[in-house]
């Protein structure tokens, strides 16, 4: 296939598209919005950079980059830390509609493949459910895409502007997620798979891609100290969290690997199966990436990407195949480091991979399309296309989960009827920031046990959340002595925030 040069009329769509994302956020927040988890780490550094400054901030919080925008933000504007989080998801977000047209056009600038790029990114369900979840991730996925692009255009044109921008993208999206500095590193090795090139200039090339990027490092670094900030001693800090899951995982105590044996195989099995137990775990953690990539790409998209399959559509030639099968394989290995190490996952650590595959889908429907037409079946080929997209756009836009703002509403409560000096106990953080009652509300934890309860003075409020984790745990005897239920706050029939006031210990 050869590359369709721009049309730049045909590019004015991702202006459009540009705008269309930025008032999709502006919509969503006014539909009715409330922060995630998460979103209270950021905020409270988000204060302390305001308060004490950016050592302070990133000793705080190790990737405080995030936080540091969304501060200079609300320094520029009256709004407040969580819209000024908005408003700086929404940014990225634009900047990563862009990149994905973008990157889709290196490919195909045809009119009708950059509409339905434009489109397909706009309605993407797992991409923008995550729009007003306030994580650095938006900003890796948007920088990522950004530097991706143009590296696409350096294969394209060796235009050194264009390997400057990859790489300073990919430096600025490590100050959202360390694993950038991977990307960096390893997607000019794709280079080597680039027949239009001669060996020996394919090799100097990739040499002179990581010189450069290490260069620029060790300039950032330097920078860095000179400035304050260790960012060495910040990425071993944030590397140290994982250190006791990767004990756990590859040295676990010869007890603990006998109870896993016994729990998985039954006691007499596991006398024959137990030294089996690596190759057991590794298999099911791979069937887990699987799940989670499947569940990143979403039904439909997948649909597509299989009808393209099943056509044997082959619409990106090797050249440009390779720097988008380096980044699938990076995000890949490093999930899965990320899942053997804690053997947990989240489908946004796999969302680069997913959304470097969903840029094939405008190109396999515009293929589609053109197939159709060619054939007489264009008018029932849009119909499908149409359906398709529009179940991706309600799937993306309209929420059918549990409203939440009762979280909010008991905070509130506890704001209006306590006094500001009351200890108060929760297992939830917006519970915490809305009572104004807990200066540390970032770091609440989300297991309460009964000591915890029993261990707060007299006359503290306990705000407890029930979960499945926690059923049951007000049920005893001493709890229902030690605490008296003040109010629930929520839907009878759902989730509520039960609150209780600590009694006095009394004398058996």
């Amino acid at each position: 296939m050869t590359h369709k040069s721009y049309n730049w009329r045909s590019l004015d769509i991702r202006s459009t598209a540009v705008g269309v994302s930025l008032l999709l956020s502006a919509l969503m927040v006014l539909m009715g919005w409330l922060p995630n988890e998460d979103a209270f780490t950021y905020i409270r550094t988000v204060e302390i950079f305001r308060d004490e400054g950016l050592a302070a901030a990133y000793s705080h919080y190790p990737w405080a980059t995030y936080p540091v925008l969304i501060a200079l933000v609300q320094g520029l504007t009256p709004l407040d830390p969580f819209l000024s989080a908005v408003a700086v998801n929404a940014l990225f977000y634009a900047l990563l509609v862009y990149s994905f047209i973008s990157l889709v056009a290196e490919i195909d600038a045809s009119r009708t493949t950059l509409v339905l790029a434009a489109i397909t990114v706009l309605v993407y369900p797992q991409l923008n459910e995550n729009r007003l979840i306030i994580i650095r991730d938006g900003a890796f996925w948007a920088l990522s895409l950004f530097g991706l692009w143009q590296y696409l255009r350096f294969v394209r044109s060796r235009q050194r502007a264009n390997a400057a921008a990859f790489a300073l993208a990919f430096l600025l999206a490590a100050g959202f997620r360390a694993e950038a500095l991977v990307y960096l590193f390893l997607i000019p090795v794709s280079l080597l798979a680039d027949s239009r090139i001669d060996l020996a200039g394919r090799c100097r090339l990739t040499g002179l891609f990581m010189a450069s990027s290490a260069g620029i490092l060790l300039l950032l670094v330097g920078l860095g100290f000179a400035a304050g900030l260790n960012l060495p001693a910040l990425f071993v800090e944030q590397l140290s969290v994982y250190l006791p899951f990767a004990r756990e995982t590859f040295f676990p105590a010869d007890q603990r690997t006998a109870e896993l044996g016994r729990a998985i195989f039954g006691d007499y099995a596991a006398n024959f199966t137990s030294d089996y137990l690596p190759v057991f775990m590794f298999a099911g953690l791979v069937a887990i990436l699987l799940a989670f990539f499947l569940k990143g790409i979403g039904g439909p998209m997948l649909l597509a990407l299989l009808a393209g399959l099943v056509r044997r559509i082959k619409p990106v030639p090797r050249w440009q195949l390779a720097p988008l099968i380096m980044v699938i394989a990076i995000n890949t290995l490093i999930a899965m480091a990320f899942l053997i190490t804690t053997r947990f996952l989240s489908s946004r650590y796999v969302m680069l991979m997913c959304l470097v595959c969903v840029v094939y889908v405008p190109l396999v429907l515009a293929r589609l399309r053109q197939s159709a037409v060619e054939a007489g079946r264009g008018r029932s080929n849009s119909w499908l296309v149409g359906l398709l997209l529009s179940y991706c756009a309600v799937d993306a836009y309209y929420s059918f989960g549990e409203d939440k703002h009762y979280l909010q509403d008991a905070g509130e409560w506890i704001a209006a009827n306590s006094n500001p000096g009351i200890t108060l106990l929760t297992n939830n953080r917006t519970v915490a920031y809305y009572s104004e009652r807990s200066e540390d509300y970032d770091l609440i934890p989300i297991l309460l046990t009964e000591a915890d309860i029993l261990h707060v003075p007299p006359g503290s409020l306990i705000a407890f959340e029930e979960d499945t984790s926690t059923m049951g745990l007000f049920d005893s005897a001493g709890m229902r002595r030690a605490v008296e239920e003040v109010i629930r706050i929520g839907p009878e029939s759902g989730r509520q925030v039960v609150i209780y006031r600590r009694q006095p210990d009394r004398e058996s």
